[in-house]
Order: C-alpha cells, then sequence, then structure tokens
C-alpha cells in the first residue's frame, strides 16, 4: 500500500482552505430554520450538545493548525504564529458569539447563551490537545525530573531513617 506523502505547500493550502470553508459550513447550518428539533436525533440534547462541541473543535483546531503552517512562509504569518493559541481562541469564541446573534435572526432559531458556553468548551478543548501535542516531549522531560528527583528524595529518606 502505498503511503501518500503530503508536502508543507499542500497541507498548507488544504488547512487554509478549511479556514474558509468551515466557518461557512457552520453558517449555512445555523441558517437552516427547520434543522434544529424537526430530527429525531437533534431532540436529543446530548447529541445536540456534542454537535456543538465538535464543530468548534473543528474551527479552533483548524485555524491553529492554519497559523502553525503560515510559520516561516512570511515575516507577519512567523509572528502571528507565535500567538496561535489565543488568536485561535479569540476567533472561534467570537465566531461563536457571531453564530448565536445570527441565529436570533433565522426565523423558528433562537440565540441562546448555553450554546456560547457549549461552543467554548469545544474550542478549549481542542486548544488543550493542540498545545500538550505540541509540548509533548518538554512535558515529558518535566515529568522525568520530577520522577528522578522524587526518586532521589526518597531514597535519601530512606538512607537517613536507616541510619538513625
Amino acid at each position: 500500500m502505498a503511503r501518500i506523502k503530503f508536502d508543507h505547500r499542500l497541507r498548507t493550502i488544504l488547512i487554509c482552505s478549511l479556514i474558509v470553508v468551515w466557518p461557512l459550513v457552520i453558517c449555512i447550518l445555523s441558517a437552516q430554520s427547520t434543522w434544529t428539533r424537526s430530527q429525531w436525533w437533534m431532540k436529543i440534547n446530548l447529541v445536540r450538545d456534542l454537535a456543538h462541541v465538535g464543530v468548534f473543535f473543528v474551527l479552533a483546531a483548524v485555524i491553529w493548525l492554519g497559523l502553525k503552517c503560515g510559520q516561516g512562509l512570511s515575516a507577519w504569518l512567523t509572528k502571528l504564529a507565535r500567538h496561535r493559541t489565543w488568536i485561535a481562541f479569540s476567533f472561534s469564541f467570537l465566531y461563536a458569539v457571531g453564530d448565536e446573534i445570527h441565529q436570533y435572526f433565522v426565523p423558528k432559531r433562537y440565540a441562546n447563551v448555553m450554546d456560547v458556553g457549549i461552543d467554548t468548551v469545544g474550542i478549549l478543548l481542542a486548544l488543550v490537545i493542540l498545545v500538550v501535542w505540541e509540548r509533548r516531549d518538554r512535558i515529558r522531560f518535566v515529568g522525568q525530573k520530577i520522577a528522578s528527583f522524587t526518586l532521589q528524595y526518597l531514597k535519601q529518606t530512606r538512607f537517613n531513617q536507616t541510619s538513625a
């Protein structure tokens, strides 16, 4: 089975196109007036809430990854990429607020502040996973240092107790 190798440019184009397309998908889904409660599966609050979390999880992840892929392409993108977590959070959160305002004007839909909170859970979940994944080697190194220090401390305490 042949493995497809993505080069950096293709990956950047794919992610940047998702940055444009995904908010449009959210807008189209929230503009449908008959979608929310007419389907049986949307009557289950857990499914509806997970849909909110998933949609904004993807939005925050795509923005974060797009800024990371753009790093090194130009000087201003490199500067933006340093703050990609805050930019991804801010844009995604503002889009969630804007989406609820948009739903207020759609017939048979309503704006709900609770939905913005649920969207924020998806945003934060995506960003925490991406930041931890990016820093996993650093986190592993700190964990090893803490474990080494703890073992050394326990050996010293045990030695001091046996010699006394």
